[in-house]
């Protein structure tokens, strides 16, 4: 039995906070080649993503904490 979470809205439920939070709650991973198509970037340098693979997974948090290094 649920005890009523999970991705489905609840009736009532504040629609815009519902889709700011979605992302965070609910973990959405990508490559690194997936995160700069889709926020639109051009990645100059890659020494801040040396630890991944190119096929590896990242949430958004770390992939922007690698582009972050990489701009220091």
């Amino acid at each position: 039995m649920s005890a009523g979470k999970g991705d489905k809205l609840r009736k009532g439920a504040n629609l815009n906070s519902y889709w700011e939070n979605y992302d965070q709650v609910f973990r959405k991973r990508k490559t690194v080649k997936e995160w700069q198509s889709f926020l639109n970037l051009k990645i100059e340098n890659y020494d801040g993503f040396r630890e991944y693979n190119s096929d590896d997974l990242l949430t958004e948090q770390e992939f922007k904490k690698c582009l972050n290094h990489e701009n220091r």
